[in-house]
């Protein structure tokens, strides 16, 4: 014998128990369970990154798991691709750090500090000159 809470919850009781036999239940978990791990997947993937931004901002050692992380993410990518866009990303690290060298450069500073930054970033001028001449087939430019 069934105890009356009200038509209200009866109907729910009801559609409860429709609902698990018919397996709709599965369903909706299965559904939601989809949903929530790609959520935490998203939340993964942002932690990550934000650690491996914050590390080499900082210039601190990249934790293992980042590490193994973020190798797992790009095993698949073809040795060539990666290595057609080797150039591509020495030749934006060389820019920034002619950047970087001529925002220090100071002439009131001694002048061997400026002798060696102009050298430096003389060199690095030379060196982006070779590789854009030899980045020819490189697929982004």
């Amino acid at each position: 014998m069934k105890t009356s809470f009200g038509k209200y919850f009866d109907d729910q009781r009801d559609k409860f128990v429709k609902d698990m036999q018919t397996g709709k239940n599965t369903e909706l978990n299965n559904a939601w369970r989809e949903d929530f791990d790609k959520r935490q997947e998203k939340k993964k993937q942002k932690w990550f990154k934000k650690e491996l931004q914050e590390c080499s901002e900082k210039g601190v050692e990249i934790s293992e798991e980042c590490k193994v992380y973020y190798n797992k993410q790009y095993e698949h990518i073809p040795a060539e691709y990666v290595i057609g866009q080797e150039e591509d990303i020495r030749l934006a690290v060389l820019k920034d750090e002619v950047d970087l060298l001529q925002k220090r450069y100071n002439p009131a500073t001694s002048k061997i500090n400026v002798l060696y930054i102009t050298d430096t970033i003389s060199m690095l001028r030379l060196r982006i000159a070779e590789l854009q001449a030899t980045n020819t087939k490189s697929p982004i430019r």
